[in-house]
């Protein structure tokens, strides 16, 4: 799928990372070609708007992780955060040099500096009872580095793919985002890793449609679906229950269950 890079927006520098704004992100459910995809941004405001006046109030500088555990001492589960910690690819910033425009390269300059920073407070905050709020931030910023791969990735290809076919060159490109999907894989452990910790924050409807849309993008659209019903049965007043009813139709259209997606 091409994404448009034209949706992608320059943020202004975080300051506080930890409970500043996060930098929106590329995201929707991985669907047909002529779907356009919102990004992280974008669901997660279009998710505070629909819940004005309802029962439901979801925020991205919100955090209902608590703050006091009235005089018992917390249970924090021991978790390996070097297997969140950002890859190390060679080619990240290669794009510079194959057409990518400077405002494309400055933002990912900026993406690839507000990972590194967030990703060292999961480090030093690993206790804390916002550890999840940290978490939350930085499967945000995977899934938009993902998505910034992807989208370069996909110009690459379909330059190529011209060429091949004018008979400039005689192998077929491969489209390869296997770069891409290493983020995915961390934005999955992080949602996770919120889930087991956090199962009664509000803000687990947010995580669960977003296990969903990151195992799509994986290609397992199947365990994907799981979420996206877990999703949809267990937080139906969610503003994320839209989004994922749309996923779930084209899913089940893919696969020939013609009642489910109607």
């Amino acid at each position: 799928m091409k994404f448009n890079r034209h949706q992608l927006l320059i943020p202004s520098l975080i300051t506080t990372l930890c409970f500043g704004s996060a930098v929106s992100a590329q995201s929707t459910t991985k669907t047909t070609k002529t779907v356009k995809k919102k990004t992280v941004g974008e669901l997660l405001s279009q998710a505070s708007e629909s819940s004005r006046g309802g029962r439901v109030q979801m925020s991205k500088t919100d955090t209902s992780l608590p703050a006091s555990n009235l005089g018992f001492k917390e249970s924090v589960r021991s978790y390996n955060l070097e297997s969140v910690k950002p890859p190390r690819s060679s080619e990240i910033m290669k794009h510079e040099s194959s057409g990518a425009s400077s405002e494309q390269a400055q933002y990912e300059r900026v993406l690839d500096q507000q990972i590194q920073e967030l990703y060292k407070l999961t480090q030093k905050f690993k206790t804390s009872p916002n550890r999840g709020e940290l978490w939350l931030r930085l499967a945000e910023l995977y899934v938009e580095k993902a998505s910034l791969i992807d989208s370069r990735k996909q110009d690459e290809y379909d330059a190529k793919l011209r060429a091949f076919q004018a008979g400039k060159t005689k192998k077929k490109p491969r489209l390869d985002t296997a770069d891409a999907r290493e983020y995915n894989k961390k934005a999955v452990q992080l949602y996770e890793w919120f889930q087991r910790d956090f199962p009664r924050d509000e803000k687990n409807s947010q995580a669960l449609f977003f296990l969903g849309y990151n195992y799509f993008e994986l290609g397992e659209v199947k365990k994907g679906a799981q979420y996206y019903e877990q999703l949809t049965r267990g937080y139906p007043n969610s503003p994320f229950v839209g989004e994922a009813h749309f996923a779930l139709a084209e899913y089940y259209f893919e696969n020939e269950k013609w009642a489910q997606a109607y």
